[in-house]
């Protein structure tokens, strides 16, 4: 046996019921960042790939636990975080409805259909990220388990969204060398605010604004934007879409925001991925050294031509495909 393999493994349990199973897999290591719990809440959980601009959600309301973990300077694969994870729901009697990761979910617009902890207790590389949903029936009625495991360079992330009937609870159980094991059961900090957090105030005016549409949808385009030819670099001008956000983002300091870099169809994907995560992070720098952005509020990913708005196949439409979208992550 490998020595990586004796170490403490922490694993989590939905106590629902009495019947209620040890479900492992959390790596060695692996420790928590954030939680927050709602007694009832009306959750959506993607059951499919996203399908063109449409993706099947399932309506599910319950007690929900929402858990971060990371895994810090692991070199392991999202296969290999989710690998175990999944093995510890089956020992638990939960029935997996749906598996996918990063392109085949749906990129971009899956990602941001789940209801997620924000950065930077939980990251998602838009291209290496895998999403896991398993139910099972109780006597207390179905219970839901929703996965999201990705990585960055130095460590690996794991995100826990758990929906039954009565409060989930967080388990740790340490394996001795010999394979015996102790269970404590802790019940998991209530964050009664979650489910109570006021809107997002509105600028003045109408919802036709940058920020309007933000609000409102959660997504908008930042426009107007001019980079110089064939480059990631911003000209110099002064862009009214930033002012407005910056504007915004200054009188409501608890925002946080991920700005999602796109392109056309022209050249190789993962050269456009990189140029349009470059042109994101030349708008992020932008907000923070002109307008004051603390950086902890920004994140800048991108995602190439995997999003479109419109057709490839003519120039004025590569002219709007080619973009920087902010998109809301929530409140820090």
């Amino acid at each position: 046996m490998k020595p990586r393999a004796l170490a403490p493994c922490l694993l989590l349990c939905l106590a629902c019921s009495a019947a209620s199973a040890q479900l492992s897999g959390l790596p060695a290591g692996a420790r928590l960042e954030e939680e927050q719990s709602a007694a009832l809440e009306d959750l959506r959980l993607p059951v499919a790939p996203l399908a063109g601009n449409a993706l099947e959600t399932k309506s599910v309301q319950g007690a929900v636990t929402r858990q971060a973990w990371q895994v810090p300077g692991t070199d392991l694969s999202t296969f290999q975080i989710l690998s175990p994870l999944k093995e510890g729901l089956a020992e638990g009697g939960f029935e997996p409805l749906l598996e996918c990761k990063d392109r085949d979910c749906g990129g971009f617009g899956f990602r941001y259909a789940m209801d997620l902890l924000p950065e930077p207790a939980m990251h998602v590389d838009l291209g290496d990220f895998r999403y896991f949903l398993a139910k099972r029936e109780t006597e207390q009625g179905l219970e839901y388990v929703a996965l999201v495991v990705s990585r960055s360079s130095d460590r690996g992330f794991i995100h826990f969204t758990g929906v039954g009937q009565a409060e989930p609870r967080l388990a740790t159980r340490s394996r001795d060398i010999d394979g015996s094991s102790e269970d404590s059961l802790r019940p998991m900090p209530r964050a009664d605010t979650y489910s109570d957090t006021p809107a997002l105030p509105l600028p003045s005016g109408n919802g036709s604004t940058l920020v309007g549409t933000l609000v409102q949808t959660g997504r908008a385009v930042l426009e107007g934007l001019n980079f110089e030819t064939g480059s990631s670099r911003l000209t110099e001008d002064d862009f009214e879409s930033l002012q407005q956000l910056a504007d915004w983002m200054n009188q409501n300091p608890e925002i946080r925001i991920v700005l999602v870099g796109h392109t056309d169809t022209e050249g190789a994907l993962a050269s456009n991925i990189e140029l349009s995560r470059a042109r994101a992070k030349a708008v992020r720098d932008r907000l923070a050294q002109q307008y004051g952005i603390s950086g902890t509020r920004m994140v800048a990913e991108g995602v190439g031509y995997l999003s479109p708005i419109s057709s490839n196949a003519g120039e004025s439409g590569r002219t709007q495909n080619r973009r920087v979208e902010v998109v809301l992550s929530g409140p820090q």
